[in-house]
């Protein structure tokens, strides 16, 4: 994976959010998932499926790592009354620091998945 400057190497940030379309995330979850040992990464956006197999292999290279939904659009200019959804992939803490992201907002944050 190329890092910030572009250059080839380990991805040691604190936070790493994938945000793409629908097929990228799936591809830059596979590429490297020793890569990302530091922080917590999480995917953002609606599509799940096309993830899953990225996103299991992370999990099982022990990256901290989960997934976020949230349910509504890039116009919307305050939380109250809206939904973060937080899918549960098994790593309490990369869930507990994503929602932790959300936690000085109003949203509603929702879990699925086991806990």
């Amino acid at each position: 994976m190329a890092g910030p400057t572009g250059t080839a190497g380990p991805l040691d940030e604190d936070l790493i959010v994938v945000a793409a379309r629908s097929r990228s995330p799936a591809r830059c979850s596979r590429r490297s998932p020793r890569a990302a040992r530091r922080g917590i990464v999480f995917d953002i956006g609606s599509l799940k499926t096309p993830l899953r197999a990225g996103l299991t292999a992370l999990r099982e290279a022990g990256v901290r790592v989960t997934s976020v939904h949230p349910m509504f659009g890039p116009d919307t200019e305050l939380l109250s009354g809206r939904h973060v959804i937080f899918i549960d992939l098994g790593v309490a803490e990369a869930l507990a620091e994503a929602r932790g992201l959300f936690s000085s907002t109003m949203a509603d944050l929702v879990v699925h998945g086991p806990r």
